[in-house]
């Protein structure tokens, strides 16, 4: 800004001040411009950003919907749930299965000799130990005549065995027990003790429980598992095994249409949400929208359509019951929103659910797209980072305003230079003046004195 002392009209009494002010607003009209263009594009980048958060919600909400697991959903009971439980993932399948329990899995545990205490020193021995569990690498730990048991435990706790040590207090004795940290058969524990260690947790009598494997059977076909989680059994189930069965259990896995229904109506709202910004630009008030909006603009034009054209058109070679969201009750508005109706999705999700996983899964058999999988290839499209519509048109419109920006500042320095040799004209205008009024007066004096 400027920085000349000013003395405004105090000898032409004109209000140098309020003149600057004026000729420099009329100067400054470049700079309102770009000040203007460049808030018009903060306004546009604003709306992209916009629909760029909300293409990446519908995008994730199409990938949870783009295969036949992820879509699909189900439930699994049991008759005995203090024996065994199930769950079940979009990729089982109804039926009913028998499960006997016979056997859990667990693992290993060894206990020491005794000793008298927990606290005294080189009761254990001095030697190193040797850890092994199943086919590992066997991992030594250092014991010294300073050790007492607990300094063993921590010891052995801070290893980096897959094993927990501990102690327990018989009543009259300390003995120093090792756990494996995993159930199954290939988990046995073995130790090797040297020096004059003497613990005799490689003694035979030392093993308290072996390691091994849960035993049991679904439908009668003898089944083993390394946890008491087996997930292999039943496809898409885990059958979490608690205790032996009195008989059998028997396991149902079920569709859970509800789940599915749920799916749809966010797929459809996160769609809904995408359209109805973009049908907002578009749309007509009564009134004129400024230069900061996206009427008519192409690229969401093309968007918008491109939205349309994936939800309405049907899904051929799926061989289901439904080819297109409009026969399970999802129907286009004239908005291009979507509606569900609930009753006919219900109907629809009732009488063929697979049906309606593939209409928006596809299948990878048949290399079929889904509904989903259209959406998420299309919003990648225009959100990717690298190569997307959307992504450049963003990009583009940030160098804009930057550019602006540069220019806006440069436009501002070049005004402060002008205002400066303003104030410098008037400055020298009012000196210029005061001068001539001071002659003036000497002259008119002079003249008085000689009549």
């Amino acid at each position: 800004m400027a920085s000349n002392i000013t003395f405004s009209g105090l000898s032409t009494g004109l209000d140098t001040a309020s003149i600057i002010e004026k000729l420099m607003y009329v100067e400054r009209a470049p700079e309102r411009r770009m000040q203007q263009t460049q808030s018009n594009y903060k306004s546009q980048l604003s709306i992209l950003q916009n629909v760029n958060s909300r293409l990446q919600a519908l995008q994730t909400k199409a990938r949870a919907l783009d295969t036949p697991g992820e879509f699909s959903s189900y439930t699994a009971s049991s008759s005995e749930e203090e024996a065994v439980t199930a769950t079940a993932t979009g990729d089982a399948n109804p039926g009913k299965y028998s499960v006997e329990v016979t056997q859990l899995a667990q693992a290993a545990r060894n206990y020491s000799t005794s000793f008298a205490s927990k606290t005294e020193a080189g009761l254990a021995g001095a030697g190193t130990l040797e850890i092994t569990v199943g086919t590992n690498d066997p991992v030594s730990v250092d014991i010294t005549a300073e050790d007492t048991l607990e300094t063993v435990v921590s010891k052995i706790n801070g290893s980096g065995a897959k094993v927990t040590a501990g102690l327990i207090y018989t009543g009259s004795s300390y003995r120093l027990q090792v756990s494996g940290k995993e159930t199954g058969a290939g988990s046995t524990l073995s130790f090797s003790e040297g020096g004059t260690l003497a613990l005799e947790l490689h003694e035979p009598s030392s093993v308290y429980q072996e390691a091994r494997n849960a035993a049991f059977k679904v439908d009668g076909y003898g089944m083993t598992s390394a946890t008491n989680d087996a997930s292999d059994a039943i496809p898409g189930v885990t059958l979490k095994l608690h205790a032996g069965t009195t008989g059998a259990a028997e396991v149902e896995v079920s569709a859970d249409p509800a789940q599915m229904k749920t799916k749809v109506n966010d797929f459809v709202a996160a769609y809904n949400s995408v359209v109805s910004i973009i049908s907002g630009e578009f749309a007509f008030t009564g009134e004129a929208k400024g230069a900061g909006h996206l009427t008519g603009d192409s690229t969401l034009r093309t968007l918008q359509q491109q939205l349309g054209s994936s939800v309405s058109s049907a899904v051929s070679g799926l061989g289901a019951s439904a080819s297109a969201l409009s026969e399970i009750g999802v129907k286009t508005n004239r908005d291009g929103t979507l509606t569900v109706d609930a009753a006919k999705l219900d109907e629809a999700l009732s009488k063929d659910a697979a049906g309606v996983a593939g209409l928006f899964a596809g299948t990878s058999t048949q290399s079929v797209d889904g509904v989903a999988d259209r959406i998420d290839h299309l919003v990648d499209r225009f959100i990717n980072s690298t190569t997307g519509i959307l992504t450049a048109r963003t990009t583009g419109i940030n160098r804009t305003i930057a550019d602006l920006e540069d220019g806006i500042a440069s436009y501002e320095d070049r005004m402060a230079r002008y205002e400066d040799s303003l104030i410098m004209k008037f400055t020298n205008l009012e000196v210029t003046v005061s001068s001539l009024s001071s002659q003036s007066s000497y002259i008119s004096q002079q003249a008085a004195n000689w009549k």
